[in-house]
């Protein structure tokens, strides 16, 4: 039977000729999760030196980076999507 893993499909099977990573193996891959980061130190699955060494190695994409221009003087109006209403175009 499969599962999800914070979005990682995880198993011991295969299933409609896909292979399923194992629960294990989605685990080691969130190892560096900033979501799972402070838990995984805790629990001493992660070390800080480990940790700086990742983020050391990782590449800088600084140059792939956008910037996105906001009109703050915008206000929003429509209160329908605030109390989960939803209108179909």
């Amino acid at each position: 039977m499969a599962c999800l893993l914070a979005g990682i499909p995880c198993a011991r099977s295969f299933t409609s000729g896909v292979q399923i990573m194992k629960f294990n193996d989605a685990i080691a891959k969130l190892k560096f999760d900033k979501r799972m980061v402070n838990w995984n130190i805790k629990q001493n699955v992660l070390t800080e030196k480990e940790l700086k060494e990742h983020i050391a190695g990782l590449d800088d994409l600084t140059s792939r980076v956008g910037t996105v221009q906001l009109d703050e003087s915008a206000t929003f109006t429509d209160t329908s999507a605030a109390n989960g209403e939803h209108q179909e175009n």
